[in-house]
């Protein structure tokens, strides 16, 4: 019997010129990557914008990468020298595909606590039990559903409710327009909502290495409750090496 080496399939990458082995990673966290590749794109990318979105009536807004990292920066200073968290503490951010939703993870990570995705269209009941699974304090939510809130906050650990707009971070007319429709012709919006207002203190990565929990993620989809798996910095991280490596 012949016997096979270790790893068979290292030829094979060599043939297409593909590293076996990924390099040493240069980042400590996922906090210092982001803040890194906002620099470095926002100087060297054509396209200036890192992130955009466009609602279905066609009012848009976007970010610049250096907004990304400025905004996210202030973030973490309001979770840290404001809402007094720190490094471990579970922030659960309950946000649609928007523009607040990269200023708050990023700021979740660049705090030093660990980001709790949460789907925005949860029950009360599935929220309760992923707030209290992840042991969550803070919680970043799309206000269109804010009307959820009485009956979450009773029966969990949140300590600190943020309320975000859809179009949060859009320029002052597309901005109002939106919220115009929502409020008085869709009627999507709680009656008391408004968003929290955007911290001045900048904050630097809080102190969390690459083997620490970045975030929780719940297996699966809708329905009873499931269990979660803890994903580190080095995973994420070897993920985008691996995804720069071999595309």
């Amino acid at each position: 019997m012949t016997e096979l080496p270790v790893r068979p399939w290292h030829p094979s990458y060599q043939q297409v010129g593909i590293a076996p082995e990924l390099q040493e990673m240069p980042y400590r966290n996922l906090a210092e990557l982001a803040h890194e590749c906002c620099r470095k794109w926002e100087a060297e990318s054509k396209v200036k914008a890192a992130f955009s979105c466009v609602v279905p009536n066609g009012m848009n807004g976007r970010l610049s990468f250096a907004e990304v990292d400025e905004l996210s920066d202030a973030f973490a200073g309001y979770l840290r020298a404001v809402v007094g968290l720190k490094a471990g503490d579970r922030v659960a951010v309950q946000l649609p595909n928007s523009l607040g939703y990269p200023v708050a993870a990023l700021g979740v990570f660049k705090a030093g606590c660990v980001l709790v995705n949460t789907n925005p269209l949860y029950t009360e009941t599935e929220m309760i039990h992923q707030f209290n699974n992840a042991g969550a304090q803070v919680l970043v939510m799309v206000d269109m559903f804010a009307d959820k809130l009485p009956a979450v906050l009773a029966k969990t650990g949140i300590q600190k409710v943020v309320l975000a707009a859809v179009s949060e971070f859009f320029p002052a007319i597309p901005g109002a327009i939106v919220r115009g429709v929502q409020r008085y012709w869709n009627r999507v919006l709680p009656s008391g909502d408004g968003a929290a207002h955007p911290p001045e203190r900048r904050a630097g990565p809080g102190p969390r290495h690459a083997g620490q929990d970045a975030g929780p993620q719940l297996l699966g989809g809708r329905g009873p409750p499931r269990p979660g798996a803890a994903a580190v910095h080095r995973w994420h991280h070897r993920r985008e090496q691996g995804r720069d490596a071999h595309p």
